[in-house]
């Protein structure tokens, strides 16, 4: 089934005592407002969804192929496509594996533009001084943000101080499932990216944040629910490596 997202983290914020702004600045604010404040944190977060999937948009279609085929002739890759197949960047070496990346990285950091303006603005407009952003982009429906696309796309976005309102991120997939070692029906992915240099979030509030939205998942969907990180992964953002399984 498919999960309202949202509606979903809204109850896991309460839970965790924050509010939505909107319980602060009206259900209309006149300013592009974040969604959620904690204020025993500090923190002003922004949810964002992903649910187009732009691997069936035609254009991003023909850019793939063309890649696809350009590695192909190149050495680039060893994999053989016969009728159609979605293509990721696994298959890919480099430069064809970045390629790739770009081709998904305008959407993605629209999104990103979006969220840093509504963290700053609530920030400002609230008298949040102080407060840390904190970015969560759920990914509910791109097949193409494979878990290395996302880790180098981030890395890419997050560069040389950009976004400065944005100091914690938070990659997750909902129905979208990975195939784990040990997790029969497959697992959803959670990552936490720290930025380097900048004011970081206590572990203990993201490990609580998870927790929060997992309980409440799980009394939505009745189902068990089972998360894990990437293995020995870091970036120019990420200031420590993630272990797997975690639940």
């Amino acid at each position: 089934m498919a999960v309202d997202i949202e509606a979903t983290f809204d109850k896991a914020i309460y839970a965790m005592g924050g509010v939505r702004v909107t319980d602060r600045a009206g259900r209309a604010p006149s300013f592009a407002n974040a969604d959620y404040v904690f204020d025993d944190r500090r923190i002003i977060a922004e949810l964002k969804c992903l649910e187009d999937d732009k691997v069936k948009d035609p254009r991003i279609v023909a850019r793939a192929s063309e890649i696809y085929r350009n590695a192909l002739d190149n050495g680039g890759t060893s994999a053989v496509i016969y009728g159609q197949r979605r293509v990721t960047s696994d298959i890919f070496r480099e430069p064809y594996r970045t390629q790739l990346h770009d081709l998904y990285r305008r959407p993605v950091e629209n999104v990103v533009r979006k969220a840093h303006t509504q963290i700053a603005e609530t920030k400002q407009r609230l008298g949040l001084d102080g407060y840390r952003g904190l970015f969560l982009i759920a990914n509910q429906g791109h097949t193409a943000l494979d878990p290395w696309n996302v880790v180098h796309l981030l890395t890419e976005i997050f560069i040389a101080g950009a976004y400065p309102e944005i100091h914690h991120i938070v990659f997750f997939t909902v129905d979208l499932k990975a195939t784990v070692a040990g997790f029969p029906n497959g697992a959803s992915l959670w990552l936490p990216f720290i930025r380097s240099g900048y004011e970081q979030m206590p572990a203990s509030f993201e490990k609580r944040l998870r927790r929060a939205w997992l309980g409440q998942l799980e009394a939505v969907t009745g189902q068990s629910q089972s998360y894990v990180n990437l293995p020995n992964y870091d970036s120019v953002i990420s200031a420590r490596n993630l272990n797997t399984p975690s639940r």
